[in-house]
């Protein structure tokens, strides 16, 4: 029989080498553990959170429950406190969250088919005018509901909005003309006239606006005047009411929204608004059949930074040359 071999001792290049293979198991767990099994243990933690929320935030209730919710506020001064701490929070959060849940429910079944949900609820336009005249202490509740009887657009509602257009609150006012401007009863405009000489620039803006949504040949004369307003804005919605009419009174107004770096000193509005201003004022200035603005129309068409503005552009010179 053959001697065997004696075994020999691993090197220490072998036995280094080992310990590397040993440890590739591990480094994979690692791995595995920081890069999926964590990350996906955080996305499972934030879904229950949300789905919790969800649940202790969602009840159905009838139309009138959700109006008592609503008629219970909190007061401004107690949710203007600052919690002890977040157990507190949530809990004050949550009542409050289910009461702004349940009139925007109310307000999106009123938008879906106004008269069926107004024949189905007789009194909910009563309901809704006594909580909107005695939620002085609420503006936030007053302005969404000023909202909800533009939608509402009978003449009980149309009555509550002209009484608000002189709330002390401008938000208010702000907001009661906007729905005055959708249900558009005539006998506001007196008060919508009186709005549009009001010393805040946003109630004059919103006024003008406003006007412009009633087709009434007498309105001209204050809308001309609002284009010497101090307030940009104001004169930009008194252009845009007039050339709607056909008059072209607000021409030079509406050309200087031709000009990108005169709208983006406006600091007010947002980028989205100076294009829909600009473009706006292009589709209008085609439509009063402005010829003498072709040459800025071509340049505007291809050199614009706002690329709305220059598809505007496009179109309004394939109008013109018709």
């Amino acid at each position: 029989m053959a001697d065997e071999k004696p075994v020999s001792s691993p090197t220490p290049i072998e036995m280094e080498k080992g310990l590397e293979e040993a440890e590739i198991p591990q480094s994979f767990g690692k791995i595995v553990l920081q890069f999926f099994v964590i990350p996906m243990l955080i996305v499972a933690f934030c879904v229950a959170i949300v789905f919790v929320f969800r649940w202790l935030t969602f009840e159905q209730r009838s139309v009138d429950e959700y109006l008592v919710m609503l008629k219970q506020s909190t007061g401004t001064a107690e949710r203007g406190q600052a919690a002890k701490n977040l157990l507190t929070d949530l809990m004050s959060y949550i009542p409050e969250s289910k009461r702004w849940q349940g009139i925007y429910d109310v307000t999106q079944q009123l938008r879906t088919d106004k008269e069926k949900f107004l024949r189905e609820h007789p009194n909910f336009t009563e309901k809704v005018i006594d909580i909107f005249e005695n939620s002085q202490d609420d503006p936030k509740v007053r302005r969404y509901l000023a909202l909800t009887l533009g939608i509402i657009g009978n003449e009980k509602a149309s009555a509550a909005l002209i009484k608000a257009v002189g709330d002390t609150d401008t938000e208010t006012q702000i907001a009661a003309l906007i729905a005055i401007g959708n249900v558009r009863d005539q006998t506001s405009l007196p008060v919508i006239l009186q709005a549009a000489r009001s010393d805040d620039a946003g109630v004059r803006q919103t006024a003008i606006y406003v006007l412009g949504a009633f087709d009434d040949a007498e309105l001209a004369r204050p809308l001309e005047a609002a284009l010497n307003d101090s307030d940009e804005l104001v004169t930009w919605n008194a252009a845009f009411a007039l050339a709607r009419r056909g008059s072209n009174a607000g021409e030079k107004v509406l050309t200087r929204l031709l000009d990108f770096e005169y709208v983006s000193k406006r600091g007010a509005i947002t980028v989205a608004q100076r294009q829909q201003y600009r473009v706006a004022a292009i589709q209008q200035l085609a439509k009063l059949d402005a010829a003498s603005l072709v040459p800025q129309f071509e340049k505007l068409s291809t050199t614009d930074p706002d690329m709305p503005v220059r598809q505007a552009a496009i179109e309004a010179l394939k109008m013109l040359r018709k």
